[in-house]
């Protein structure tokens, strides 16, 4: 069955069909099974490429298959679109692309999704700093305050801390950089990869925040307990930054020291 009706992930399986790389679907069969609609590319799904062509939110999250094969996941309904095996076509589809240079379209944010629910979960966690937890609980009651107020001004620290900003050039080498980690090196970019400042806004603007702080406690010198809602399936990374910028470094069990 040919595609013509899946999602947020439809702009997706129209880019690669204009790359010549089509997709299929059993959308019956996967019903049948209570499973969620996969695509299966003909080629294989270059994520640089896709990466250029679009500025990924967090409903969107890739699924590595193997060091080189990369599947694109909807977070909210499961649905995937699932690369092929690389073909003798796949490096010269990767270097036309590369010298196309289109605006990149926004896919997976919060504000464009219809389909997200009201559906939260309340997360607890205890956050240990390096420094004084008194001073990491005041910065971030500071910086929640500054986003809270639309007119609110980011304090100069957390400014410093910013990459600068990134051109289409500087988007292209980050994601390269980003394809050479593996699963736990992701995990720990979550927390020390800088963010852009205009990244950053965007992320935690009020229309694509995937979080919610509720409250937060210092239980001793160099640690809080905190307490924040998550949106079901939703990346937390713009919330990992702004712990790791007042001294986190790790999170354990609420509560405990363990």
């Amino acid at each position: 069955m040919t595609v013509d009706d899946f999602g947020v992930l439809q702009a997706v399986l129209d880019a690669e069909a204009a790359r010549g790389n089509a997709a299929s679907v059993d959308v019956a069969g996967a019903a049948g099974r209570g499973d969620a609609p996969v695509a299966q590319l003909a080629g294989v799904l270059d994520r640089g490429a896709v990466e250029v062509d679009f500025e990924l939110g967090p409903l969107v999250a890739w699924s590595p298959r193997s060091p080189r094969e990369w599947d694109l996941v909807d977070t909210v309904t499961g649905a995937t679109v699932r690369s092929g095996s690389p073909g003798p076509l796949t490096w010269l589809r990767r270097h036309v692309a590369a010298d196309v240079v289109e605006p990149r379209r926004r896919l997976g944010w919060l504000a464009d999704d219809p389909r997200l629910g009201p559906g939260l979960t309340e997360r607890r966690a205890r956050v240990h700093v390096s420094g004084s937890a008194v001073e990491a609980f005041t910065r971030i009651d500071r910086l929640l305050a500054a986003l809270d107020d639309v007119d609110g001004v980011l304090p100069e620290w957390f400014v410093e801390l910013f990459a600068p900003e990134r051109d289409r050039e500087g988007w292209k080498a980050y994601f390269r950089e980003r394809r050479r980690l593996d699963d736990a090196e992701l995990e720990r970019a979550a927390w020390t990869t800088r963010w852009t400042e205009t990244a950053w806004r965007r992320s935690v603007s009020p229309t694509e925040r995937t979080w919610r702080w509720l409250d937060a406690e210092v239980v001793h010198e160099h640690a809080l307990d905190v307490v924040v809602d998550v949106i079901d399936g939703a990346p937390v990374d713009s919330l990992k930054w702004l712990l790791a910028s007042v001294g986190a470094v790790r999170c354990g069990p609420f509560g405990s020291d363990v």
